[in-house]
This record gives C-alpha cells, structure tokens and sequence, in this order.
C-alpha cells in the first residue's frame, strides 16, 4: 500500500490540500460514499510520510474497520475508489486556480 498510486499521489499534498479533500470528500455533490470519507480518515492518520514502519495494508484497515476482520479486496476497491476521488479534486482545484480556463466556460 505504500507504494501505490494513491499513496504516491497524497505524498505530494500540502496541508491545505489534505484539508480542502477532507471538504470535498464531506460533500454530497461531490461524493455520495461516506464509507470513503471514513477510509481517508483513516488513511490521514497515516499521513503525510506513510513510513513503512508505521503504515501497512492491515494497520491501515484496522484503523479504517477495527470491528470488521481484515478485507483485501475491500481495502483495494476504496483505495482505487479514493484515487479517482482525489484526482477529480485535483482537477477542480487546477480549474479553480486557473483564470483563463474559467473565463472559457462563462
């Protein structure tokens, strides 16, 4: 889980955009999956280094469902879920950042 693309991806957040995708995640019109906004939750408080020593598949898991016994699929089905979720964030946030894209849509 370390190495993977949502990993590699949220290693290159600020604290401001773990902040701004905690908002997004919270948002109906955005995301309608509130077990996501749980899954990032649990995977923020591994953040921002993710170190082998303290961050794995299962830990993350247990942090995510301590209740629930250890799903590998489920793991990777949030995980794929929460990096087009992130990427889609990324985009809006280039659109917003971005005065001559907007005045091509208005």
């Amino acid at each position: 889980m370390h190495s993977s693309k949502l990993v590699a991806l949220l290693r290159t957040f600020k604290t401001r955009d773990y902040r701004r995708f905690r908002e997004y995640l919270h948002s109906p019109f955005f995301n309608k999956r509130k077990d996501l906004v749980q899954f990032y939750l649990a995977l923020e408080h591994f953040a921002p280094d993710y170190s082998v020593a303290t961050f794995d598949q299962q830990r993350l898991w247990y942090q995510y469902a301590p209740d629930q016994a250890y799903d590998h699929k489920e793991l990777t089905y949030l995980a794929n879920f929460l990096l087009k979720q992130a990427e889609h964030f990324l985009a809006i946030e280039a659109y917003e950042n971005d005065p001559t894209s907007q005045s091509t849509h208005f």
